[in-house]
Order: C-alpha cells, then sequence, then structure tokens
C-alpha cells in the first residue's frame, strides 16, 4: 500500500486534474462518481467536497481558495499541496489511488470476518461474499453512466406492451392461472415467501412449483436444507407417475409400477435444474452457490426450503433480529442479481389457537423483517387437516372442480394471497392430492349469490 507521502502527493494531483478541465469535472460529477473515499487525507478530502459544493453553485469550477471561503478555510492546505491548473490529466493517480482503496478495503473486510470468528469453508464464502459486494460497487460507480429520459421511456413502454402479450421479463408464470393472475408470477429480482404450518404441503408445492417452472423453459436452482436429493426425487416421480410415494418407499411395487416408474423418472435426468441438500448452510455458503449457479448453470430462479434451518453467524441475542438479517441479506442478493429468490419458512402456533386456523402475516415464526422484505407472502391452508370441510366454510355453495372432476373436500387447499406489493391479495383454491404430492388448478364450475364480488374468496 502507499505511504502517506506518496498519498498525499497523488490525492493533490487529483485535485489538479479535476479542476483543470470542466469536461474532465463533469465526467466524474456526473457519472456517480464519489471520489470522496479516495481521499484520506482529511484536508484534501474536504477540499474536493468544497470544489463540488462550488460547483453546485455557481456551475464553474473554482480557480483560487477565496472562491471556496463560503465551505470553509482552505488557504494552507491549497500552498502547502500547490494546488493549480495543470495540463496533465493524472488520470493514473486516480487509477492508483484506486487500487489502494481496494487493498484498504479488502484489508477490512478479512479483519471484519476474523473478528466474526468464521472459519474453514464459511470463512471463504462470507471472503467471497463480501469482496464480490465490493467490487460491484466499484464497477457500478466507475461504469454506470446516465440514461436519457427517453431511453427509459422506451423501455419502461416496452415491459408494459411486453406484460400485455404475456411476454413479461420481469415475473415468472408460477403454472397455476388464478394466482398468476392476482400476482403475475414470481416477481425477477425480489424475495417470495412462501409460508404454512406443518403438514400444510410447503415442500409438495415447491416441488410443483419447480415442474410447472421447468415447464415453461426455464433453470431451476433448489436448496434443500431439510430433504435430500433421493427424496426431493421420490416425491417428484410420485407427482409424475402418479404412483403413492408410500409404495415406491416401502418398495410395495409391481411390474408395471416399476415400468411407469423408470419412464418418469428419465424426465428428471435434463440438466434444467440443481439441487443442493447439504443440510449445514450458512448465507455465506448459501450466496456462494447461487453465485456459482449463476454463472455455471444459468439458473433463472431459485427456492431455499427453509429459513429456520439456515445457520446464522450474526451473534444476535435475539434469533429474530438473526432472522430478519438473514431475509435482508438475501432480499438484497436477489436485487443485486436479478434472481427470483423463493424461500419457504414456517408459521407459529398462533394459527392453531384460531377456530379456521388460517394465517396471517404476523404468523411468520421469529419474523423480524420477513414480510417487509417480502415481494409476495404465500400462505398454504389445508382445511381438511384441521377436520374442516371448505365447502361448508369458504365454498358454501360453490362446485370446484380439476379436469372436469370434482374436487374432494379433503383435496382441497387454500393458497392465501397476503402479500403482492405489485398485485392483488386474496385465495386461491387449488387441488392437492399429498400421496401423489401433486398440486393443479382449480375450475369454479358454480357459485351460491353474495352480497358482491368482494365476497369471494378469491
Amino acid at each position: 500500500m502507499l505511504n502517506l507521502k506518496e498519498r498525499n502527493a497523488l490525492e493533490a494531483k487529483l485535485i489538479c486534474s479535476i479542476i483543470s478541465t470542466e469536461i474532465r469535472f463533469k465526467e466524474v460529477y456526473t457519472s456517480s462518481h464519489n471520489l470522496s473515499h479516495l481521499f484520506i487525507n482529511k484536508g484534501l478530502r474536504e477540499l474536493y467536497i468544497a470544489i463540488t459544493k462550488y460547483f453546485e453553485a455557481a456551475n464553474e469550477l473554482p480557480t483560487f481558495y477565496l472562491q471556496l471561503r463560503e465551505y470553509g478555510d482552505f488557504a494552507r492546505i491549497w500552498e502547502d499541496y500547490n494546488i493549480q491548473f495543470t495540463t496533465e490529466t493524472n488520470r493514473d493517480a486516480e487509477l492508483i489511488l484506486v487500487d489502494d482503496y481496494l487493498k484498504r478495503e479488502t484489508i477490512k473486510i478479512q479483519k471484519g470476518i476474523k473478528d466474526r470468528n468464521l472459519k474453514g469453508l464459511d470463512y471463504l464464502d462470507a471472503l467471497n461474499s463480501e469482496t464480490h459486494t465490493l467490487l460491484l460497487s466499484i464497477d457500478k460507480q466507475y461504469s454506470k453512466k446516465d440514461i436519457p429520459n427517453a431511453e427509459q421511456i422506451d423501455k419502461l413502454l416496452k415491459e408494459i406492451l411486453d406484460t400485455k402479450k404475456g411476454d413479461s421479463s420481469k415475473y415468472i408464470k408460477t403454472g397455476f392461472r388464478m394466482i398468476d393472475a392476482k400476482t403475475n408470477g414470481i416477481p425477477k429480482g425480489h424475495l417470495t415467501i412462501i409460508a404454512g404450518r406443518p403438514g400444510q404441503g410447503k415442500t409438495d408445492f415447491m416441488l410443483q412449483l419447480k415442474r410447472n417452472i421447468l415447464g415453461e423453459g426455464y433453470k431451476v436452482g433448489v436448496i434443500s436444507l431439510e430433504m435430500t436429493f433421493a427424496e426431493l426425487q421420490t416425491r417428484n416421480i410420485s407427482s409424475l407417475s402418479k404412483i403413492d410415494s408410500r409404495k415406491i418407499e416401502s418398495g410395495e411395487i409391481d411390474k408395471r409400477d416399476i415400468a411407469l416408474i423408470h419412464d418418469e423418472s428419465m424426465k428428471l435426468k435434463s440438466d434444467n435444474y440443481v439441487i443442493d441438500d447439504n443440510s449445514s448452510q450458512t448465507p455465506e455458503s448459501i450466496k456462494a452457490t447461487l453465485r456459482r449457479w449463476i454463472m455455471n448453470k444459468s439458473v433463472d430462479l431459485v427456492f431455499i426450503d427453509y429459513l429456520t434451518l439456515i445457520k446464522t453467524n450474526f451473534n444476535r441475542q435475539r434469533f429474530d433480529l438473526e432472522i430478519g438479517q438473514l431475509s435482508q441479506e438475501l432480499r438484497e442478493f436477489a436485487k443485486e442479481t436479478k434472481l427470483p429468490i423463493v424461500l419457504l419458512s414456517q408459521l407459529n402456533r398462533a394459527v392453531e389457537s384460531r377456530n379456521d386456523k388460517k394465517p396471517y402475516l404476523s404468523d411468520l415464526r421469529e419474523s423480524g423483517s420477513i414480510e417487509q422484505d417480502a415481494n409476495v407472502v404465500l400462505f398454504l391452508h389445508r382445511p381438511s387437516y384441521y377436520g374442516i370441510n371448505p365447502y361448508k366454510t369458504d365454498y358454501e355453495g360453490m362446485e370446484l372442480t380439476c379436469n372436469n372432476i370434482s374436487v374432494d373436500a379433503v383435496d382441497l387447499i387454500n393458497v392465501i394471497i397476503a402479500k403482492a406489493r405489485n398485485g392483488q391479495t386474496g385465495t386461491v383454491p387449488l387441488q392437492y392430492v399429498p400421496k401423489y404430492h401433486a398440486f393443479d388448478n382449480i375450475e369454479i364450475r358454480a357459485q351460491l349469490k353474495k352480497v358482491s364480488n368482494s365476497d369471494y374468496p378469491w
């Protein structure tokens, strides 16, 4: 790294080059360059900030320190470092200071990680994550250019027209018509939450979404902290073959079943998805895995099953704060990479105390800031699991069918859209057959007159 004398000389040269040409200064000033972080010398940093403030007010560069007296006394610093006009661009001074800044920030990162007592892969994952963030911030600062309003409006109009045609690049369709109609699908670059109490079918719903999305030509990643690769694929095979998973797991299958299982399992040999079933995951290891998948697998969407099984190293005294920080990190990662992340989560026991057993946003277990961080929140609610007949509550007087066949009460599940930042909330009925781990769309064949359209659950 630079010694103090070298740094002071380079910082002074940088100021000389900036004030010597208005074209160069405007390039710096209007392109989101915030060069103040390059100055360690307090006096030179304050001088640079004063120059930018003067330019804001006068729309011209100062030629002498007296012009800056409104912002401070810079006579001594101006004279000590011989600040004057120069014909040299001194761009090398800026590049050397940027290089030195990166070295200093990298040392800070290493010290910060060391203070967190991370070891082995966790240490490397954290180092990779934080240096990547540093590089992105520098890249944005030195590469970003102002985009003309006309260009941005044209881009927006194209997105609006694409959405009308069903070709929106901002969402990935779920394959469930009524969910897509309300939410537009899974938003890219955002965090989506799927939550429910145990036994509501969260993992099965995730796998059905995965199959639906793969069917649309996307590539999908799954980080499974709860179930192994084999367990997930057994459920997939059961769903595809319509053979009870209990028969598959117990080996009680005949020759016809074996042939069917073999044929359907061929569909799972595709490389359009990837599963990581490492149950000992940290935020750093997850982000490292996702970056690798983005680069090497070109994944379009990722599922994480599930939130509270992720091991955190935040050293917070309250678990809800740790989970809140974790969800915030995943939200920021999704925004940074434009990758949609679907995160599964448990709900607390408050649901069980209600007569209808329906969840609310406040039921997110150790919720912290999950509700704020998520763009979409979906709750799964199986009335029959609690001995409730949905045809006598939510769907009284209605006939719900799937592929022209009436859906039994035991196979009805509610997908409650509790939050949709750019859509509508409400409840969508789906068919869920647990023994096949399969979900399907439902059609409303008949319905009883109600007071208004808003009374219907969807």
